[in-house]
């Protein structure tokens, strides 16, 4: 793969550490350690190879250390596997500790934050959202023809569906409020969530991009109860925030 992008003159300036390892794409430095072209299933070791030259060096005062593979095989096997897959990071960790000097050594030159992306359940029944909304409202398609007529649009967003009114202004709120009844009775939807103003009324923005913090409330709803929060100045973080 670098080769490839070497022969195609595919060069462009990385913006990083100065030790970055990102498998056949990047290395900083030569290491004895083997590429697997990213293939899934295959990366936590080199990350514990290029961990291991790193601390024998002596080469960084953070060390970000992704063990990657939980993901795919969680998704491959199901969630009932995943202890399989966990052991197998928690070896490859052991390989900083074991250069280190053992867990004691390790743990007097490291303050250590762990950090997972998620975890898998098993999906048992299919909520067909695009279809159920369908029912009552233009739904915009793939490739759609007259995407002109949509009122709606619905993706994937990480663990949840994203549900996005296309209309404008009153219409907007009329379809926004409906759409919210509607997936009241759908079951197998546990979270609604929207933006409001300060009058109660959606946000709805035709152009994308963060909305204005001054005055938007998030607003979560679980079996009719709901939520409110906003952005505030009574508890601030170590930047001003």
């Amino acid at each position: 793969m670098r080769q490839l992008a070497v022969a195609a003159k595919f060069r462009h300036a990385t913006w990083g550490p100065d030790e970055l390892f990102w498998g056949e794409l990047y290395a900083s430095r030569r290491v004895p350690c083997k590429p697997t072209l990213a293939r899934p299933g295959t990366r936590d070791e080199y990350s514990a190879c290029c961990g291991r030259e790193l601390i024998r060096e002596g080469l960084y005062d953070f060390l970000l250390f992704s063990l990657p593979d939980n993901d795919y095989f969680s998704h491959r096997f199901g969630p009932e596997r995943m202890p399989e897959s966990v052991a197998h990071a928690d070896r490859c960790f052991g390989e900083l500790v074991d250069e280190a000097g053992g867990i004691a050594a390790f743990l007097d030159e490291h303050a250590v934050i762990l950090l997972g992306d998620h975890g898998q359940t098993a999906v048992e029944h299919e909520l067909h959202l695009q279809a159920e909304l369908g029912r009552d409202w233009q739904v915009l398609q793939p490739n759609d023809p007259a995407p002109e007529l949509a009122e709606l649009a619905v993706s994937p967003t990480a663990r949840a569906a994203a549900v996005y009114v296309l209309a404008e202004g009153a219409a907007a709120r009329r379809i926004h409020a409906k759409v919210q009844a509607r997936l009241r009775t759908l079951e197998g939807i546990e979270l609604i969530a929207w933006l409001e103003d300060r009058d109660g009324e959606p946000v709805i923005r035709s152009n994308p991009g963060p909305p204005p913090a001054e005055g938007v409330w998030a607003v979560v709803e679980r079996d009719g109860a709901r939520l409110r929060f906003r952005p505030g100045r009574v508890v601030g973080d170590r930047r001003g925030g």
